[in-house]
């Protein structure tokens, strides 16, 4: 069976002592002690939503997979984006990042 990857625009904040990790393109969020397992963590939730979405509920899978995050965290992912291009240097506070998630075509 051949997978069809697709991309998935995220950021990791720093908030108090725990990075948050959102999905812009899912609304969906994690969090953790350390970015690396907020990323983990994400990347999981991810790859779960989206295979429940095409088999479990597949009936509702166009709405479940373009269902946005709120304005307030893309405009969040977009100033974050913004930053990392003008001063590329890495932030101890916040990144945005891209998770390939593969499925079945």
């Amino acid at each position: 069976m051949r997978r069809t990857p697709f991309v998935m625009r995220c950021y990791a904040k720093r908030v108090d002592d725990q990075w948050v990790a959102v999905c812009i393109d899912l609304g969906l969020a994690t969090q953790s002690d350390s970015l690396p397992d907020a990323r983990k963590k994400l990347d999981s939730q991810i790859r779960d939503y989206v295979h429940e979405a095409l088999t479990v509920d597949r009936a509702h899978a166009a709405e479940l997979l373009t269902r946005k995050a709120p304005l307030a965290n893309r405009l969040e992912y977009q100033a974050i984006r913004l930053l990392q291009r003008i001063l590329p240097s890495k932030s101890e506070r916040e990144c945005a990042f891209e998770e390939l998630v593969s499925v079945p075509a």
